[in-house]
């Protein structure tokens, strides 16, 4: 029989009116304990939620990797200068392990405008390979219709925001207004000045510049009206399942007038932002279990006076020190449990409810999303309650000490 634990269990459930106090604190504990815990735990699922959609959300929009023109500027939201790749290269790079896409891009600014509303604006020339998938998950109204024959107005998709500037809806025709192309020095080609187009679909992206900058439509249209030959293109897009060496990629081009860049490198901030998160939650843990630590150290101490003529007898009767810690450290244990065991249940019913009625909403201009998102990592969660029931068994330390200091002689003489 274990005797020390059985004493435990005897303490916990004993109902006498010395220990109603220590019964008090001993659920203030529980709760201290569970509110921490599920605090933890919904920081570390909303945390990498928010991480993870937010990547995604850019990955969709961006690809993981990009491959343009050397003398394109950082900035994503301008005219690239155009290049060609040879067709061989493009098939070496789509055989590479870890690519699952490439795709072609063809930009142009434009002006658009709509009943003397004017826009400032990126137009994406994309054909069949683009991954249409994510405008159309974004769709708000219309189609993701592209389709363009010669001598026909080209669609356009356009988004929520330039629409409502506009004042725009689907199936209204708007103009193009683009800047003049300059043969040489002294004459220029005003044939591509104007076009009309029609508004096939309306997109929202919950990312504020793109939303400001980024039109859609057919890139055979914008290559026949800028006179461009077929392989012409901006940037290439590519896809990947994975992290992978651009140095591959670099290696198969082998161009020095083009250069590969990844998505990490083509936003360093979002990706010191998002790294952000992991700080926040090493934070948010930390102090967590301080006050962990602090709620159960107070608790064992008000137990070890309440309970100091019972140590007085045990060591009476020879129990040594050892034996007497292990009593607190069973019910130590059997709180904490409880603790983490209501503290994991909250958190799950707390996420079920955001999953279910998405009650924590976001601005989507500073988080790219309109929901609280959330991911479930279990390996984690199991690690930071393993690591948290062990971590707030250090609060006996100061306790056991206590214990070893009192003598069996003093406390019952004083009793």
């Amino acid at each position: 029989m274990n005797t020390e634990k059985f004493i435990a269990n005897r303490i916990t459930i004993a109902k006498n009116s010395k220990t109603q106090y220590s019964k008090i604190i001993s659920r203030l504990c529980v709760i201290a304990i569970s509110v921490s815990i599920s605090i933890i735990v919904l920081s570390i699922c909303f945390g990498e939620g928010l991480k993870k959609s937010i990547e995604n959300n850019f990955v969709e929009l961006f690809s993981n990797i990009r491959i343009e023109n050397f003398t394109n500027n950082d900035h994503i939201y301008t005219e690239s200068d155009t290049f060609s790749l040879n067709p061989k290269k493009i098939e070496q790079i789509k055989g590479l392990k870890k690519i699952n896409h490439l795709q072609p891009v063809l930009t142009k600014f434009t002006a658009l405008s709509h009943k003397n509303n004017l826009n400032g604006t990126i137009l994406l020339g994309i054909d069949s390979t683009y991954k249409i998938e994510y405008i159309n998950k974004n769709i708000k109204k219309g189609n993701t219709d592209l389709s363009w024959e010669k001598g026909d107005y080209p669609k356009i998709i356009i988004s929520s925001k330039i629409a409502k500037k506009l004042e725009a809806n689907i199936n209204d025709t708007i103009l193009f207004s683009f800047a003049r192309i300059k043969k040489n020095s002294s004459k220029s080609d005003t044939t591509a000045t104007f076009s009309n187009s029609i508004i096939s679909g309306i997109y929202e992206s919950n990312i504020k510049e793109f939303d400001e900058k980024i039109c859609y439509v057919n890139m055979n249209y914008l290559r026949h009206k800028f006179k461009l030959n077929d392989n012409t293109i901006s940037y290439y897009e590519v896809f990947t399942d994975g992290n992978i060496d651009i140095k591959k990629i670099t290696k198969i081009i082998n161009s020095p007038l083009i250069k590969v860049l990844s998505l990490n490198e083509k936003f360093p901030w979002l990706y010191q932002w998002v790294n952000s998160f992991n700080n926040n939650i090493y934070f948010i843990t930390i102090i967590m279990v301080i006050i962990c630590l602090i709620n159960m150290l107070s608790f064992i101490i008000i137990l070890i006076l309440e309970r100091t003529y019972m140590i007085g007898i045990l060591k009476s009767f020879g129990t040594n020190n050892q034996r007497i810690s292990k009593i607190f450290f069973y019910i130590s244990l059997k709180i904490t449990m409880k603790g983490i065991l209501y503290g994991n249940l909250i958190a799950i019913i707390i996420l079920f409810f955001q999953n279910k009625f998405e009650i924590i909403k976001l601005n989507p201009e500073s988080y790219f999303v309109k929901k609280l998102p959330f991911e479930f990592p279990l390996e984690k969660i199991i690690q930071v309650n393993i690591l948290s029931l062990i971590l707030i068994q250090f609060a006996l330390i100061i306790p056991l000490l206590i214990i070893t200091r009192l003598k069996p002689t003093k406390i019952l003489y004083i009793k």
